[in-house]
């Protein structure tokens, strides 16, 4: 017949053995969440940098063109200077661009997770491990 120290013992060590299963489960699932978040990170980081270079693209090759040939037809069309149409026309391609380029950022800024999730289930695991080593001893 086994002494009450050994089952004492014997229930010790099933229930350390319960513990170390349960934090190993949890690192793992802890695991795959920050994997998760961090390739939905890097798809919209990506989505970011594809979307600000189509606008750079825009801004750097196609404004020029336009606004000199926009310029060249009004100061004919008008009668007025071509410089000052020239100056009209590049600063509503570079407002367009920036306001593209905001836009985006906004949208990004306001879409972006990272690894939000991933850090509040560890402050989550870190109370319970903390409540659970402080808890004084229910076996009795």
């Amino acid at each position: 017949m086994p002494s009450t120290a050994e089952k004492l013992l014997s229930r010790i060590g099933r229930g350390a053995r319960h513990a170390w299963d349960d934090v190993c489960a949890l690192v793992i699932a802890r695991r795959q969440l920050a994997e998760l978040e961090a390739r939905i990170a890097v798809r919209q980081i990506r989505r970011l940098a594809v979307v600000l270079a189509v606008a750079a693209v825009i801004v750097v090759a196609a404004l020029p063109l336009l606004s000199v040939a926009l310029a060249l037809y009004l100061a004919e069309l008008l009668r007025v200077d071509f410089g000052v149409l020239l100056s009209l026309g590049g600063t509503a391609g570079l407002v367009l661009g920036l306001l593209l380029a905001f836009v985006t950022w906004r949208r990004f800024r306001r879409e972006f997770v990272g690894l939000e999730d991933s850090l509040a289930e560890l402050r989550e695991d870190a109370a319970w491990i903390r409540e659970w080593i402080e808890r004084p001893d229910a076996t009795d």
